[in-house]
């Protein structure tokens, strides 16, 4: 029997942050994840979320703090297991207001 740990990430496909305290975050669930750094891009690349916490939610809000429009947003997220494995996720997700 062979046991193999792979990182595991889930990552949202649609966020609404309204206030309501449903579905207000984009947040990260994971295993075997040492560390990780999450960046959201809007449509044309630009970088709208920074963090090297992958334990921080998005709340919608670009870099100067002001609410994005709602539609499609694109994410990267470079993870590092314990065993200094890395892994790569790319993938979209809608915010609704």
């Amino acid at each position: 029997v062979q046991y193999l740990r792979s990182v595991k990430i889930f990552a949202p496909d649609s966020i609404s942050p309204n206030g309501d305290q449903v579905n207000d975050l984009f947040e990260l669930k994971g295993q075997f994840i040492q560390q990780a750094e999450v960046t959201v891009f809007d449509r044309w690349g630009s970088v709208l979320y920074y963090t090297a916490d992958w334990k921080k939610a998005w709340n919608g809000a670009d870099t100067n703090g002001r609410m994005v429009n709602t539609g499609y947003y694109t994410y990267q997220i470079k993870a590092v297991d314990s065993k200094n494995n890395s892994f790569t996720k790319s993938g979209a997700f809608y915010l609704l207001k």
